[in-house]
């Protein structure tokens, strides 16, 4: 009976042996498991996150290899946490999360964290021995009790065990995928039409287009975000800046834009039409008068204005009407796109002047020696033989003063005009007609003016990023936008 005792005390020893050995393997492999996953995650350890209006984490997309995928669950009950240590973005990602499908995220673009998931369960039962309330990890029995390991004098000591159930923790470090949920992105606009015009230097126009749900979003956060045209001949350039895409192009024509934003497409129809006003960008007229003015290269709805119904004006469906002596902008608006023309209304003898000027300057040809002579002119012969028309001669009927003395005559009665002539010229404030003189000549004469300009209208170059129109200036002798002088008259 004592031998089978021992027998038994020696199998029960040795179970016991086993099992602890069995525990230690079983935390050694977990814990090596966990340190391999830290080094090396690779995809099967990743979760991915889904950012949209729902914001919740999907314990679904968790791979059934991935070690994480037994406590499903327990994910799904968010029962584990996310320490945040390397934040994609510091504002959003600066302080202990607390992650489940109960909890929200918001985010602005595809980035990693690096997370110390913990995931806590029930892992297993292990006996706890006790003799007389004190723990003993290894028990035996000798002479018919048990033994607490101390002494044989012990044998009558009380002996019990009770099995309590271990909590042990497992804890991975995890790669969490932040996404954009591209579902709920859409384009504000899919449709886009733009002009340029006719003759224009400055051909490039830019297109906003509001990205709904990538607000805040730049191009360079994105895995993908690319495009391609099917009319390979439009040179078309693209970007995102806080959610906004910006389309810029010079050329002209139709084409379809496919974006592909993180492998989900996208399409917009652009179409570029070369456009230009009936009387082009400048025009000049008698008071009293009408024209009809229209846009060539649209059939779109057009929005006619003048800038100054007193001066000009113009009816709903593009009909000019000419009333006093001034200058006005008669603008047409397509859409968000604006071209113009600036109308000058003169007298009838003022549009003799122009008229003359422009027919001596364009076609006579310039010589001093003959400038009194038909048919040749010089700088102040032109103005002298255009203003003899409206009764002015300037100080002689028989013979063209010189610049100098044509701009004396304007400051003895006050003809000359005050001001910054740049900001003089985009306020309209000179009439076609008016004199421009330029100085700087050590000659004697009258503020070492050596030379005269004559003023026959003004041109339409565009509109700024606010609408305000651009004005160019016109001349009898010279190519549209000459450099002025420094004195300016208006006779």
């Amino acid at each position: 009976m004592r031998e089978q005792m021992r027998n038994f005390r020696l199998l029960r020893m040795l179970f016991l042996c086993a099992l602890v050995a069995v525990c230690g393997i079983w935390s050694f492999n977990a814990s090596a498991c966990a340190a391999e996953r830290d080094v090396a995650l690779g995809s099967e350890s990743e979760i991915k996150l889904y950012i949209g209006d729902s914001g919740k984490l999907v314990p679904d997309t968790i791979n059934t290899d991935s070690p994480f995928y037994q406590y499903k669950e327990q994910i799904a009950r968010g029962d584990y946490s996310v320490n945040v240590e390397n934040a994609y973005d510091e504002e959003t990602y600066n302080k202990v999360i607390q992650m489940g499908v109960d909890n929200t995220y918001t985010a602005l673009a595809k980035g990693y964290v690096t997370a110390d998931v913990k995931i806590y369960g029930e892992q297993q039962q292990n006996n706890n021995y006790f003799n007389n309330g004190e723990y003993s990890e290894y028990p035996y029995e000798t002479d018919n009790s048990f033994d607490n390991g101390l002494s044989d004098s012990n044998y009558d000591d009380e002996y019990y065990y009770e099995e309590k159930p271990v909590i042990y923790s497992t804890s991975y470090t995890l790669k969490v995928s932040l996404y954009i949920d591209m579902s709920k992105v859409s384009f504000e606009k899919t449709s886009l039409t733009g002009y340029q015009l006719d003759g224009s230097y400055y051909n490039w126009l830019e297109f906003d287009v509001k990205v709904n749900g990538l607000e805040g979003v730049n191009g360079e956060d994105l895995d993908e975000f690319e495009f391609k045209s099917t009319n390979e001949d439009m040179y078309i350039s693209y970007s995102l800046e806080n959610g906004v895409l910006r389309i810029e192009t010079s050329s002209v024509g139709p084409t379809k834009l496919i974006f592909n934003i993180n492998g989900y497409a996208f399409t917009i129809n652009l179409k570029i039409s070369v456009i230009k006003l009936s009387c082009g960008n400048s025009l000049v007229m008698k008071t009293g008068k009408t024209r009809q003015i229209k846009v060539k290269g649209t059939s779109d709805k057009v929005k006619w204005k003048s800038s100054n119904s007193k001066v000009a004006s113009i009816s709903s469906n593009g009909k000019l009407k000419t009333k006093k002596m001034g200058n006005a902008i008669i603008s047409a608006t397509i859409g968000e796109f604006k071209l113009g023309c600036v109308i000058s209304v003169l007298t009838p003898n003022r549009m003799k002047v122009i008229n003359m000027a422009n027919k001596i300057g364009k076609n006579w040809t310039y010589s001093q020696p003959k400038r009194m002579q038909t048919g040749y002119y010089d700088c102040s012969s032109l103005v002298w033989k255009s203003y003899r028309l409206e009764g002015k001669v300037f100080g002689s009927s028989n013979y063209a003063p010189v610049a100098a003395d044509i701009a004396k005559y304007c400051a003895d009665r006050k003809k000359t005009v005050k001001g910054n002539a740049e900001k003089n010229i985009q306020k309209l404030k000179y009439i076609p007609g008016a004199l421009t003189f330029k100085t700087g000549a050590d000659n004697g004469r009258y503020k070492g003016i050596y030379h005269v300009e004559m003023f026959v209208g003004y041109t339409l170059e565009g509109f700024d990023s606010n609408g305000k129109a651009i004005v160019g200036t016109k001349w009898a002798a010279r190519p549209d936008n000459y450099w002025y002088g420094e004195i300016w008259a208006q006779p």
